[in-house]
């Protein structure tokens, strides 16, 4: 493997390097898949080489050991090898599934710390394609390219010290060719095969994604007709996929008819020096087969070597996108010694305050919010309204952590959000947005994601204060009603009416509302209204609406335009 190494860029390098981390806790397994491997192969050249002495007695030569002898050998070493191969791929998979495993959790790891700020910006079949596709080639190397290397290092050497007992020459021999065919034909053809590798990788991304979007936009393809000119550039996209595989084909083809090239060259050159060494009377005949057929089969491990710059330049590209993936820098990140609220507040009251907070969005030229400056204390309904783009999601945004203020600052309970870990923010908020994320699960688990330990009669009183508890009522199977994927079951208003009963269910003491009534009828916001009017004195509720009967539960309205808190009260706000 380090000679592999050596024949690549310090990128690549780095990739293997990197990928070889991973398989250090598995070091024994490997070693082990390893031997397993080499004892395999050692097997198959056995039964060559007494398959050539078998057939050298019936043609009338002699040989050093028997008939019976021989034929005893083949069999112990076709069983052998198939026993020995069967441990080698079983203990190598397994390494590989399970580094798998280990590399998906970082990945996940990676992805909650990005959302939702650095998220929004990608493309979620590409992200789709990296933890599936991507990952899945890794396989290739852990399970099809470390032991291959190490076994098709040590088999040859093995091999070249058996033939080396019969003249050191034919050693010599073997290992020029070897060379050519297990680290010359790979140095030669490698930077193609990686840049190739490389443009396969990003095309079968590319083309995973657009598929994605096309198949979840298929109801507005569909109305709008689109599907002729999405379906054109679907067959672009696979076009350029299949040139490319096209490209990794030739090359994988060429390099392979070379490799064969070269082995004939060697076992030819291997039988007539033999031969030449009869002649001189310094060779046996039937050591003449020995010899040709153990040169020959010294190859076999060294083929998937000379084949290995195709599908490693595809695992490193792979790999190159889950690394870039998992080292994204998140937008938000944790300052060192950052501290819990429980040790810092003496009196734990649930308070929020914005102190002259500004932002802008990362390429855009105005702010999104201008020298806001906002105190709500505990038990407060707070309504803040205003025009779309006014900055009112980006109040409550903020607040959460999913962006950090350019200027001023953000207190919860008395701290700055930013001395405070992400955890025990998220702990203190609950947060219903506009669009809701539904799983394809049951009602009551997709309610119950709000607090995994509620009882169902918690969640049926939850439902009832979201006003959806007659509608799951009026299913067949009630709580248990299957939402289908991305909430497909369910009606806009139902999805909304879900997330809400997520937030009601929450212990989070303050609750932040984005237009939590948009896509409900009159009468299913009344009751939701008066269910947030009914928790006063447990919680805190900060809500950004369009509707103005929204604003009949607060204890004060605020409006937003084009980022300024234009009107509110120069009093403090409380639910006094």
């Amino acid at each position: 493997m380090e000679g592999t190494i050596a024949f690549m860029s310090d990128s690549s390098s780095r990739l293997i390097l990197r990928l070889l981390g991973f398989a250090k806790p598995a070091l024994a397994k490997m070693m082990f898949s390893i031997s397993m491997g080499v004892v395999g192969n050692l097997a198959s050249a056995g039964i060559m080489i007494a398959g050539a002495l078998l057939i050298a007695i019936y043609a009338g030569f002699s040989s050093p050991v028997s008939q019976t002898t021989l034929i005893f050998l083949i069999v112990v070493f076709a069983l052998s090898r198939g026993v020995f191969r069967f441990l080698e791929q079983y203990s190598g998979h397994d390494i590989a599934f399970r580094i798998l495993a280990i590399i998906r959790k970082e990945i996940f790891a990676s992805l909650r710390k990005l959302a939702p700020a650095k998220m929004a910006n990608k493309r979620s079949g590409e992200i789709l394609s990296t933890i599936t596709s991507d990952v899945e080639y890794i396989e290739v190397f852990f399970a099809h390219t470390i032991a291959p290397v190490a076994i098709g290092i040590i088999t040859p050497a093995i091999i070249n010290s058996f033939i080396g007992l019969f003249w050191p020459g034919y050693s010599m021999i073997l290992i020029i060719f070897q060379l050519l065919v297990g680290f010359v034909l790979p140095f030669l053809s490698g930077r193609k095969v990686r840049e190739c590798g490389r443009s396969h990788r990003n095309n079968i991304a590319l083309a995973n994604s657009h598929l994605l979007d096309s198949i979840q936009g298929l109801k507005e393809i569909s109305l709008m007709n689109y599907g002729e000119r999405r379906l054109e550039e679907l067959d672009r996209r696979q076009d350029e996929l299949a040139e490319s595989a096209e490209k990794m084909a030739k090359l994988e083809g060429n390099t392979r008819a070379l490799s064969d090239l070269l082995i004939l060259t060697a076992t030819v050159t291997i039988f007539l020096v033999a031969l030449w060494r009869f002649n001189l009377g310094l060779m046996d005949p039937a050591l003449i087969v020995v010899v040709t057929v153990a040169a020959s089969s010294s190859f076999a491990p060294l083929i998937p070597l000379s084949a290995l710059s195709s599908p490693l330049s595809q695992t490193l590209a792979s790999a190159k996108r889950v690394f870039d993936l998992i080292d994204e820098e998140p937008e938000i990140t944790e300052s060192i010694g950052v501290c819990s609220l429980e040790k810092t507040i003496k009196a734990p009251v649930a308070s929020v305050e914005y102190r002259n907070v500004a932002f802008r969005y990362q390429g855009s030229e105005g702010n999104a919010l201008k020298d806001v400056s906002l105190r709500v204390e505990k038990g407060c309904r707070i309504v803040i309204t205003g025009k779309s783009g006014s900055g009112k999601s980006t109040l409550l945004r903020l607040l959460m952590r999913f962006w950090d203020v350019k200027e001023g600052s953000i207190f919860l309970q008395g701290r700055d959000i930013k001395s405070l870990r992400l955890s025990k923010v998220h702990s203190e908020l609950s947060l219903v947005e506009q669009q809701t994320f539904v799983f394809d699960d049951t009602l009551e688990e997709n309610i119950k994601i709000g607090n995994s330990d509620a009882s169902h009669e918690e969640v049926v009183r939850a439902a009832k204060k979201a006003s959806i508890h007659e509608f799951i009522m009026s299913l067949p199977k009630k709580y248990d009603t299957r939402t289908g994927e991305l909430g497909s079951k369910l009606s806009g208003g139902e999805q909304q009416r879900l997330a809400l009963a997520r937030a009601f269910i929450r212990k989070a003491p303050i609750v932040l509302l984005d237009e939590p009534t948009s896509n409900l009828d009159t009468l299913n916001e009344k009751i939701i209204l008066k269910s947030i009017s009914d928790e006063r004195d447990e919680r805190t509720f900060i809500m950004v609406s369009h509707r103005v009967s929204a604003q009949t539960i607060a204890d004060r309205s605020f409006t937003l335009d084009e980022g300024s808190l234009i009107e509110y009260s120069e009093d403090v706000v409380s639910g006094n």
